[in-house]
């Protein structure tokens, strides 16, 4: 007696095609074309959603058309020792000047990202 065939079925040598890969945020958007049959909407959505994927709150130039500023730390008063409360007040300060200061490090990427969506029609607009 010969062993059980595991294999999986044939169906008669015919196979399914690949399933598609689901873009990225990236892949996913558009070429921004120039003229009255723009896609700018369209665009400005996708932009903002990779844009918003890789460089966080960078996105808000694309959504409110301004860059974001975190708010100034207010010292929590809930705690009464004031030198621990100033050490956790620095802390804040020093957090919120790394955002600062990555944000700004990152907005030549997002500048080139932009850059690299627009059609030869639109990089002449640009320029």
């Amino acid at each position: 007696m010969s062993p059980p065939n595991k294999s999986k079925p044939n169906h008669g040598g015919r196979r399914s095609p690949p399933k598609p890969q689901p873009l990225t945020p990236h892949e996913a958007v558009p070429t921004l074309t120039f003229g009255p049959s723009n896609n700018w909407i369209e665009f400005s959505k996708r932009m903002a959603l990779a844009v918003g994927d890789r460089f966080g709150r960078l996105s808000e130039i694309i959504i409110k058309g301004a860059y974001y500023v975190p708010p100034l730390p207010a010292p929590d008063m809930t705690i009464m020792d004031s030198t621990m409360r100033n050490e956790v007040l620095k802390s804040d300060y020093r957090e919120r000047s790394k955002l600062l200061i990555k944000q700004d490090a990152d907005k030549p990427m997002v500048y080139a990202f932009i850059f690299s969506k627009l059609s030869l029609e639109s990089e002449d607009e640009v320029k």
